[in-house]
């Protein structure tokens, strides 16, 4: 069997050219090769909506999957028509291979059958195999769908309760999509499900939170952080939706809490959102911290800007990485607080990050 293109059927190239010089081809071949065609070849396919309407439903499977790798390169809108239609396929790779370009190129008409695919994945029993398929079809779900879908993608939530860190990777996915739907009325329902017992139930409803703005939750937040904290490095999911959702809630009564969680990733973005003391004292602290030393800076210049320009030059004296003092002089050229040029100055004869220090100097001097 071919594993590569006859260039002598293609003097006058196009798609169906290609189809023909791999007929003898089996499936998968087929499909990978039109896919790395399509994607690095200098030659340019355009494939007429009447081709590809021919095709799209070929009994050869490796003709479907190659004309779904054809769209995935050539991406036109009344591509979804067929991104749609394929999700009626009797091959599940034909289905996965359009919910994949359906998240990339979203339709409304998909939601009803993306639903119907995902209850045919769980009716089969959901093992880890079949978690990213799984999880690319709620993604698709979060583009393609509406407020109406929350309640659905709610009912999955509840439901997949299982420990494992595929249905927590599952359950995360599933709160991203309940919260990029819009749906608020499901705030008090998904409050509620934070007494679940369920690390994956957890994990789901802090991921549909992380994007919710809602002070009702920071007390059973805290209570979550209390009962979890000793898990936090071992479930990053966990940490990092904790992280969003405490910060979203806008009460500084979780700031405490925030403080604790450095360095887990997000906590300083979170402590920008309070200009409270505690909050600030926390950032200037993290400045000596290797881990999270720009993000504190870019923190504080959100909140503060030219408020805060001597402590953050006082620790940029003493930097001796060369990728921090770049990002430090590229941040004091964005704040364009003067005082800042003679440190940058006498850190230009360290020979460290030159070029950007050199930029940022002729920018605050304009």
């Amino acid at each position: 069997m071919p594993d590569s293109i006859d260039e002598s059927k293609l003097s006058d190239p196009t798609l169906q050219d290609v189809l023909i010089a791999l007929q003898s081809a089996d499936s998968d071949v087929l499909s990978h090769t039109i896919g790395e065609i399509t994607y690095n070849s200098t030659i340019a396919f355009t494939l007429p909506d009447t081709t590809i309407a021919s095709l799209v439903d070929d009994p050869d499977l490796g003709v479907r999957l190659a004309i779904l790798e054809y769209m995935e390169w050539h991406p036109v809108s009344g591509h979804t028509n067929y991104l749609v239609l394929k999700l009626s396929d009797n091959d599940p790779r034909v289905k996965w291979k359009a919910v994949r370009h359906l998240i990339r190129f979203p339709d409304s008409r998909a939601a009803p059958l993306l639903k119907d695919i995902y209850m045919q994945i769980e009716k089969v029993s959901l093992q880890d195999k079949d978690i990213n398929y799984a999880i690319d079809v709620v993604d698709a779900l979060n583009r393609c769908g509406d407020a109406s879908d929350g309640h659905w993608l709610f009912g999955l939530l509840q439901s997949n309760f299982a420990p494992t860190r595929n249905r927590i990777g599952l359950n995360g996915s599933i709160g991203v999509a309940i919260a990029a739907q819009g749906n608020r009325t499901l705030i008090p329902s998904l409050i509620e499900l934070m007494n679940s017992e369920s690390v994956a139930v957890i994990v789901g409803v802090l991921a549909a939170l992380a994007y919710f703005e809602n002070t009702q939750a920071a007390a059973p937040l805290l209570r979550i952080y209390v009962h979890y904290k000793d898990d936090l490095l071992n479930i990053p999911s966990l940490a990092f939706f904790l992280v969003r959702a405490l910060g979203n809630t806008g009460e500084s009564v979780v700031i405490d809490t925030l403080i604790k969680l450095i360095p887990h990733m997000g906590a300083i973005d979170a402590l920008a959102q309070f200009n409270e003391p505690r909050a600030i004292n926390a950032l200037v602290d993290s400045l000596a911290d290797y881990r999270v030393r720009l993000e504190a800076a870019f923190a504080l210049v959100k909140l503060g800007g030219k408020q805060y320009t001597d402590v953050l030059l006082n620790y940029f004296e003493k930097e001796k990485d060369d990728r921090v003092v770049g990002v430090f002089a590229e941040l004091f050229g964005d704040l364009g607080d003067i005082k800042a040029i003679p440190v940058l100055k006498r850190k230009l004869q360290t020979g460290l990050a030159r070029n950007k220090i050199q930029e940022a100097v002729e920018k605050l001097e304009k």
